[in-house]
């Protein structure tokens, strides 16, 4: 069976919040850390009716799923992720694809990237630019890379 994409639906909240949390401490963060992201990696039903998404589900399963969160002529990529299991299988891309024809559609001219680190090199590799640095919302004195993606 081949992948199918779907907007996500408010019943997926739970799965999709389950699958941020994997897909973060596959990079090895600490237990502590990942305590203290948590809320920062709950995506809720509300969250979801707001936001343009998609998941990608192989053979049933949640594969991953993308969020965007809109703002005037500009999107804010909230979530881009993979489940750990599916790695090396393409998802992202097709997922980061799919983005970005809603993304034009939509008629928006930017996207704003809030990156992992370890996720950086990804983005630029798919064309976007860093733009500086932001304060992460969970863990005080840590800094996340800020990209922007022109459409």
């Amino acid at each position: 069976m081949s992948p199918t994409l779907r907007p996500a639906r408010p019943d997926d909240a739970a799965a999709l919040s389950a699958l941020a949390y994997r897909a973060t401490a596959f990079w090895g963060y600490s237990p502590a850390y990942l305590a203290g992201s948590r809320a920062e990696l709950e995506i809720t039903p509300a969250a979801l009716s707001r936001a343009e998404s998609a998941v990608m589900e192989c053979e049933g399963q949640i594969g991953g799923f993308s969020l965007l969160e809109l703002d005037g002529a500009s999107g804010r990529l909230r979530f881009l992720l993979a489940d750990p299991d599916c790695l090396g299988q393409g998802i992202e891309r097709q997922l980061w694809r799919e983005l970005l024809e809603r993304a034009r559609a939509l008629r928006l001219e930017q996207l704003q990237i809030v990156s992992d680190p370890y996720a950086e090199s990804f983005f630029v590799s798919l064309g976007a630019q860093r733009t500086g640095l932001v304060p992460s919302a969970s863990i005080p004195g840590r800094h996340l890379p800020q990209l922007s993606y022109r459409l």
